[in-house]
């Protein structure tokens, strides 16, 4: 006989029956979740009705794709695990003298956060470097972007290398150890929704096997096989990112200023060269032959330290191209503000339809209009039809 249970009246406290715990909980998620449904269906326009039925769509091939798996050589597995626990056990010897030898100092677990504060900001008496906690308090650190941050320092430059190579030897040993199935095969459980620009998110199976499967390190790549009859194939779209650029521009401004303006960088992608074609422009002087073999050379020399003019117009470009400032850049390409600063400056110089290095919001490029869009609508659709929210503060940096 069916009951009906008052699921408003409950509390934590309520005296239910296992089996009447069981249907509450059940009759809630579906029928909540119905509700819930109803009321979002009800605020559907023409863009989120797109993306929606899009993300149905995905259902069937991410479900395959989750219960299929990809099969694991389990003797190239057992040969790249060793090879990696012998370079770690040479690099912790190596930190050990490091530290004991050259600090003077008694050795650290190098795996835990407390103790490797206090080495670095107690007995080395580095800068402390500082990151905002759960709490919203800024919290002594020594993550990733601590350590590449203390490096820079004469003194700390050896340990500080010798933690980021053991940290990312730790990872890649801990995703060797990673659980597969009886069957040989890693799985992970694919989410359609688990992203905030529309990307799959990934994360160990429903049985408490496998990874995410989506930022596999080259390195660990090897010890995956295809299935007997199958091949493996990477496909690449040539110069995606940077034509997606391109393609913005052209439909943001082509009817308003003209296809020489909107098209300025997207004729650059279409060049067939595109980071030949940006470092001719940024940098007129040096000795171009108009042959484009021969150009490509001349872009492959030194520009700074061990990156060439060409590998600098493609760093330097694709970050400037998503609002990245000099000082950030600076620090993920490892070079001084100033160098960034002029590549900036000429970039702009070149492709005024992306942005302005003087920030001037009258001036109107790609930058500014992403501006003046979160700022009157906190949202973006992208030309694939695709909407995204912003919460961050319209005006700060990092929302930009």
């Amino acid at each position: 006989m069916a009951r009906i249970i008052q699921t408003a009246d409950l509390s934590p406290e309520s005296n239910l029956s296992r089996n009447d715990t069981e249907w509450v909980y059940n009759g809630l998620d579906c029928a909540v979740t119905f509700e819930i449904l109803e009321e979002i269906l009800s605020h559907r326009d023409n863009v989120s009705t797109h993306t929606y039925a899009f993300s149905q769509a995905l259902q069937a091939p991410v479900l395959e794709m989750s219960l299929r798996g990809i099969l694991v050589n389990q003797s190239r597995r057992s040969r790249v695990l060793k090879t990696f626990r012998t370079q770690l056990e040479l690099l912790e010897a190596n930190l050990a003298r490091l530290v004991t030898e050259g600090v003077g100092a008694p050795m650290f677990n190098w795996r835990s956060p407390v103790q490797l504060n206090n080495f670095l900001y107690s007995v080395m008496q580095l800068p402390v470097q500082r990151k905002r906690n759960s709490k919203g308090l800024m919290m002594p650190t020594s993550n990733r972007e601590a350590i590449e941050k203390l490096s820079a320092y004469f003194i700390a430059s050896p340990v500080c290398n010798h933690l980021l190579a053991l940290r990312d030897l730790g990872k890649k040993i801990g995703f060797l150890e990673t659980g597969i199935d009886p069957d040989g095969r890693m799985r992970s459980n694919f989410n359609i929704a688990g992203t905030n620009t529309g990307r799959l998110a990934s994360a160990m199976s429903d049985f408490g096997t496998g990874s995410n499967l989506q930022n596999v390190d080259r390195e660990l790549r090897s010890v995956f096989m295809a299935d007997p009859g199958y091949k493996f194939a990477n496909l690449d779209l040539e110069q995606g990112d940077s034509r997606n650029v391109g393609a913005i521009c052209w439909n943001t401004f082509v009817e308003t200023h003209g296809e020489v303006f909107a098209g300025s960088y997207l004729n650059a992608c279409e060049s067939g060269d595109l980071h030949t074609t940006v470092s001719k422009m940024v940098w007129p002087n040096l000795p171009w032959t108009g042959d484009p073999k021969k150009d490509k050379e001349i872009a492959e020399q030194i520009f700074y330290r061990q990156d060439s003019y060409r590998q600098m117009s493609k760093k330097g470009g694709h970050g400037t191209n998503y609002f990245g400032k000099d000082s950030t850049m600076a620090m993920h390409l490892k070079m001084p503000k100033a160098i960034i600063g002029e590549f900036q400056r000429s970039y702009f110089g070149q492709f005024p339809v992306i942005g302005s290095y003087s920030r001037d919001p009258k001036l109107t490029n790609w930058h500014n209009h992403v501006r003046q869009q979160i700022k009157d609508r906190a949202a973006l659709t992208t030309l694939f039809g695709r909407r995204r929210h912003f919460f961050g503060r319209p005006d700060d940096d990092s929302t930009l």
